[in-house]
């Protein structure tokens, strides 16, 4: 992935180069076509040398202006370059600038087997549906906050938890239980004192949490559904659970992911596509935003 960002950013510097380079032609063409033009009286003795200072003004000039060209020509395809993979930093600073904190969401860490996590909730303790959120690589649980999401559920009476994976924010770079990520959610689930039935939301790294406990909840614990933004979805079973799968339009794993929403993957599954939108399609802007909150909370009620 690191590569391909690379590539995307040079991409545009060349294409900057190549710019550049036609600016410079260009005005060595129009500098050769003023001095051909040049009546005969301008380039006697005398004149010449009036001539020659002016001609220097005129190439100190257009050097000027042909650098500060090529500086902006690359300082603009740079950002552009920069911003066509997006930052994701960037990408969640729109929709955090835009989010409104109404006091419902309250931080916590419980003891996982002698491990911290760390997590978010919102929604009444005694709600009928839970739903657990698992964030992506370059995310974290606030990420869930600032989509708005964890509000929408708790307007809605619903219980939700956004967990920091491990490693991130103040969570244990451990796994507090023996059978690592297959058995990360049911450990922390059972901390939390979860009701039986849950829904997991996963975004792209968070789905190698989240899979394996859709897959098999183990004893006492059982999957109401699945939201995968990106997610891992890939599993020799079939999901017998409810999945819904929200993509952008942009994000390269679409394509091959697109075809596991079917019967052989998934016994009832849906797709939804955003347009124009990156990996975490959920932050393209506050529209997406408040789209995948309101995804989210038609399919957990």
């Amino acid at each position: 992935e690191s590569l391909k960002f690379r590539a995307a950013a040079v991409r545009p510097l060349e294409g900057a180069a190549s710019r550049a380079h036609q600016i410079i032609r260009s005005a060595r063409r129009r500098r050769a076509t003023s001095t051909n033009r040049a009546p005969p009286a301008e380039r006697s003795h005398t004149p010449v040398r009036r001539a020659g200072r002016g001609a220097r003004r005129r190439d100190e000039s257009v050097a000027a202006s042909m650098r500060a060209s090529l500086a902006m020509v690359l300082l603009t395809s740079f950002a552009r370059g920069r911003r066509g993979r997006a930052g994701k930093a960037d990408l969640e600073q729109i929709v955090k600038d835009a989010y409104h904190d109404h006091g419902r969401v309250k931080q916590g860490r419980v003891n996982v087997d002698g491990e911290v996590v760390e997590y978010l909730e919102a929604g009444p303790p005694g709600a009928a549906r839970t739903a657990v959120f698992c964030h992506g690589a370059a995310f974290s649980m606030h990420t869930w906050q600032s989509v708005g999401v964890l509000d929408a559920l708790a307007g809605a009476g619903v219980r939700a938890y956004a967990l920091n994976l491990p490693g991130r924010g103040a969570s244990s770079k451990k796994i507090g239980n023996a059978d690592g990520k297959e058995g990360y959610l049911r450990a922390v689930l059972d901390a939390l004192g979860a009701p039986r039935a849950v829904v997991v939301v996963a975004a792209s790294m968070g789905g190698s949490y989240a899979l394996p406990f859709v897959v098999s909840p183990g004893a006492g614990r059982a999957v109401a559904g699945y939201v995968t933004a990106a997610g891992m979805i890939g599993s020799k079973d079939v999901v017998a659970t409810p999945v819904l799968g929200v993509y952008g339009s942009e994000d390269g794993r679409l394509a091959s992911d697109r075809g596991l929403f079917g019967p052989k993957q998934f016994a009832s599954s849906q797709l939804v596509v955003f347009d124009d939108a990156p990996h975490p399609c959920y932050l393209r802007d506050v529209a997406a935003a408040k789209q995948f909150s309101e995804l989210v909370v038609a399919f957990v009620t």
